[in-house]
């Protein structure tokens, strides 16, 4: 017998942003109209909102078809800004671990993904402290180096992909194709000791012990209303005050 099925996709607390659930099914019945028809491949959720769904209808035909079974699952969303830092300091692009993650470049202007990073440097941003480890920075008294600049460090590490890859084959760089790849070698060999240390300052660790973030923050009513109150003063737009009035709402 025909009928529909509403499947809900919910988010732990809402986004700023739209987010896309993409919807996949398996099992013993035929989709397409034969047997069901889904309504959508993806849910999309929109920006400020918890929820939205997706049905399956079932379709009469003209077998007589006994227990057939459609299983609808959810994965792979997507769209959904995971860390968004400000500060322009590089080194925090080691932060930009998934696809969602931006890093908001003030001077330009503009967000920066996993691809735009690696536009910029060379490297992705999991390279990030080993390519610090070769350039230095000066900001950090990182001493990286001497000799290796951004280019050569970029080089050795899309040829080698890590430090601990390049470990073991420092005589293999004097023939990558670079500017001053033999004299590279041999500061290499003679500093390596000095890298790994620059390494270790260069690392960013989110994990600190005793620290942990709870799975989902609360707020008062009264906390609410008064932030609300608060931001209305300051002159901020309606539609800001009221997504930010609705997100501190799921939170309770």
């Amino acid at each position: 017998a025909a009928g529909v099925a509403t499947f809900t996709a919910t988010l732990n607390a809402v986004s700023g942003r739209d987010v896309t659930v993409n919807l996949s099914t398996s099992g013993t019945a035929t989709s397409g109209g034969t047997d069901y028809t889904l309504s959508t491949t993806t849910i999309v959720i929109s920006a400020g909102v918890l929820s939205n769904t997706a049905t399956v209808t079932a379709d009469q035909d003209v077998l007589d078809e006994v227990r057939q079974v459609v299983r609808l699952a959810s994965h792979d969303v997507e769209e959904l800004v995971h860390f968004v830092f400000r500060e322009p300091r590089p080194g925090l692009g080691q932060r930009l671990r998934k696809p969602q993650d931006r890093w908001w470049d003030l001077s330009a202007s503009s967000e920066i993904d996993r691809h735009a990073f690696y536009e910029r440097f060379g490297v992705w941003p999991e390279q990030f402290a080993d390519y610090l480890a070769l350039v230095g920075d000066n900001v950090d008294d990182i001493p990286g180096v001497q000799g290796i600049g951004p280019k050569s460090a970029a080089t050795l590490l899309q040829h080698f992909e890590s430090l601990d890859a390049l470990a073991g084959a420092i005589d293999g760089v004097a023939d990558l194709p670079m500017r001053g790849a033999a004299g590279a070698a041999t500061r290499l060999q003679e500093g390596w000791e000095q890298v790994l240390v620059s390494r270790q300052l260069a690392t960013l660790h989110s994990e600190v012990e005793g620290v942990c973030m709870p799975d989902r923050l609360s707020i008062s009513e009264a906390q609410r209303d008064s932030l609300t109150s608060r931001l209305a003063a300051w002159g901020l737009p309606s539609a800001l005050i009221r997504r930010v009035h609705a997100a501190t709402r799921a939170g309770e």
